[in-house]
């Protein structure tokens, strides 16, 4: 394996293997006080109500309502999503290796081979192994889907402006990359939808598929004991409202209730 550094940045490949890849640091971006983010997630516990439709009845919902086509086990977008539930999981046993900047590069190469080794096995896991249920869809490019890539390429549009503008002012040095038209993001119809049932986890991929989650959550609701907790599936409930508009999103939050107003 041929591993190179220009400054903070390592390339690495491997012909033989089909092994290449770049590993950048991360760029620094605006952090949120925690003490406001405390308060924004007990001011959402005050608005939200528990309520809502179990999973099974949301997708009879979802199916009825929308142009979809289930994904099968097998197919690869399920797998790259099953590999990436397995590493949230367990790391130790799935995740990346983290890799330093002061590491020799014999080591390097090391944790980047186990890194590859470990996605391997990750790609290879059963929802049986994971203790999990994954239920995928394709959202085609239909007239009744035509809203959802519509909306999201609109919300995509606007958040890869935001970010070019933010990069430009803080870190010149970096470039960012020209933003596609939306008649060629949206032909290609890859917006894909996937349902973790145990726990309801409703997460997606794609430009398209964000509202389409959005209005799934929505429709599913929360419970009692995911308010009180502020639960993962809380949060992303949040998320879902304040991207509606029927909550403040934390940063209209946080401009209007920062101490310096």
């Amino acid at each position: 394996m041929k591993v190179e550094r220009d400054g903070e940045v390592i390339r690495y490949q491997d012909d033989q293997e089909n092994i290449a890849g770049v590993i950048a640091p991360l760029v620094a971006v605006q952090t949120i006080d925690e003490e406001m983010l405390d308060h924004y997630w007990e001011y959402c516990t005050g608005i939200i109500k528990p309520g809502g439709h179990s999973i099974q009845d949301a997708i009879k919902w979802l199916e009825e309502n929308w142009d979809l086509e289930p994904l099968s086990f097998d197919d690869r977008q399920m797998t790259v999503q099953r590999a990436n539930i397995a590493a949230n999981k367990f790391p130790d046993q799935y995740g990346t290796p983290d890799i330093f900047q002061e590491m020799e590069d014999e080591e390097v190469e090391q944790r980047i081979r186990e890194g590859h080794i470990r996605q391997k096995a990750a790609e290879e896991t059963t929802d049986e192994q994971l203790g999990i249920r994954l239920r995928g869809y394709h959202i085609p490019y239909t007239v009744r889907n035509q809203s959802f890539y519509d909306e999201g390429y609109a919300e995509f549009e606007k958040r890869m402006s935001e970010h070019r503008r933010w990069m430009q002012k803080n870190h010149p040095d970096h470039s960012t990359p020209p933003l596609p038209s939306a008649d060629r993001e949206k032909r290609k119809a890859n917006a894909y939808l996937f349902i973790e049932e145990t726990q309801a986890h409703i997460f997606g991929s794609g430009v398209g598929a964000e509202p389409l989650c959005r209005k799934l959550g929505k429709y599913i609701g929360i419970s009692k004991e995911d308010i009180e907790t502020r639960s993962h599936r809380f949060m992303g409930y949040v998320h879902c409202m304040a991207e509606e508009g029927e909550l403040p999103t934390l940063q209209e939050f946080c401009a209007t209730n920062s101490p310096d107003k």
